[in-house]
């Protein structure tokens, strides 16, 4: 993408751009022309009013949603059978706080009930420990919808767990598990996905499924610093979709082979589901795989031989990568920011995340959002006998 591509970008709304790039993503995973200008329709209503102002040459609010800090992101879900297309987004206030994020977010969600029949239920439930008043952090909501052909589109909301400061986080999490009806989640978490301590295993996000339904998941997305992919196998073997060796075998695909995972890093998703809170109904692995390839050419090809190796379709991930692409995939890194793996009723499925590109192109060989600057620590030991500065490595 060349300059003048990125200037014709900025004088876009955000609604026009994201609208033509998901049409492209839906033409390229196979959805009929009927069906995704529904999902046209249902996305631009999505972005009323907040995505009517012109997208610019910098991000009215710094989401960390992209790694150019677009507040969109879409993903498709590769299965076999009809893929998923998901839109993350992080509804824009009337100023760059996060109070205003907050307010926007909550009137957001209301719509969503009003329009969508999206249930509000369990959130009303822990409503107060996520979002004060005055809460504190990087972001307050986040939301995302779902659309797979000849269905309604579903919701889901991403919370804020260090919103009453980190050193609350885990406080609010058991709280939250608690009311939800999980008490015995927490204890089960602590041994395996956050057994390392929360400075190596810092909770990020808390998410619920926004359906009523008894499958409607709760889910807690933990950030895994300075993790080898036998850390991340140990994250993953509680749940009840585990299978030995295969958490750390896709880290090492993903990854290029890297031994450890410090440039960026990964994410585990624990999900629990209504009348089971011994162990997590299913498990999620987040790689960056942006972090650690040269370019999405690079990318491409480990994730087509993934699939190709474990039975799932290439084809429909090479079409979609054609339509959605609108650059040469070695010109850049980070249009493919991140791949996650999970097994969903016994079967392998895999998810490509896509980046806008709204307001950045990464060169190749770059490294988008680096961890760069996060506190490492050799061992969860170091994290509890060392505080001073000096005795601190910075990875």
């Amino acid at each position: 993408m060349n300059f003048g591509e990125q200037e014709n970008i900025a004088s876009q709304t955000l609604t026009d751009y994201g609208a033509d790039r998901f049409r492209m993503l839906c033409q390229g995973a196979g959805i009929d022309g009927v069906e995704t200008e529904k999902f046209i329709t249902t996305f631009r209503r999505l972005l009323t009013p907040w995505g009517n102002l012109l997208i610019g040459n910098q991000p009215h609010w710094m989401s960390n949603i992209g790694d150019d800090h677009s507040p969109i992101e879409f993903s498709v879900a590769i299965i076999n059978q009809q893929p998923e297309v998901r839109v993350l987004m992080e509804v824009q206030g009337d100023s760059p706080t996060v109070q205003s994020q907050r307010t926007a977010g909550l009137i957001f969600n209301e719509m969503l009930e009003r329009e969508f029949g999206a249930s509000l239920e369990r959130l009303r439930l822990i409503q107060e420990l996520f979002l004060p008043e005055k809460m504190q952090g990087s972001f307050a909501i986040w939301n995302a919808v779902v659309f797979s052909q000849g269905r309604a589109p579903s919701f889901k909301i991403y919370l804020n767990p260090q919103a009453q400061g980190v050193e609350r986080t885990q406080e609010l999490i058991e709280e939250a598990l608690i009311r939800l009806g999980f008490p015995q989640a927490w204890s089960v978490l602590n041994q395996t996905v956050t057994r390392r301590g929360l400075q190596l295993d810092e909770i990020k996000y808390f998410a619920l499924d926004l359906v009523n339904s008894h499958r409607a998941r709760v889910k807690i997305y933990v950030h895994h610093h300075y993790a080898t992919p036998e850390e991340l196998e140990i994250a993953c073997s509680a749940a009840n979709n585990y299978v030995p060796g295969e958490a750390s075998k896709f880290a090492l695909a993903m990854s290029g082979g890297n031994q450890l995972l410090s440039l960026r890093s990964p994410f585990t998703c624990p999900s629990f589901i209504e009348g089971n809170d011994e162990c997590p109904e299913e498990i999620t692995l987040y790689i960056p795989v942006c972090a650690y390839a040269q370019d999405d050419r690079v990318v491409s090809e480990r994730v087509h031989n993934y699939l190709m190796s474990h039975n799932l379709n290439s084809s429909l991930y090479n079409r979609i990568l054609k339509s959605y692409a609108t650059r040469l995939l070695e010109s850049g890194v980070g249009m493919q920011s991140w791949v996650s793996y999970r097994r969903q009723l016994g079967k392998p499925r895999l998810t490509v995340y896509l980046s806008t590109e709204a307001y950045r192109v990464y060169p190749p060989g770059t490294v988008p959002a680096s961890t760069k600057h996060h506190l490492k620590f050799k061992s969860a030991v170091a994290v509890n006998e060392h505080s001073k500065p000096d005795s601190l490595d910075v990875c």
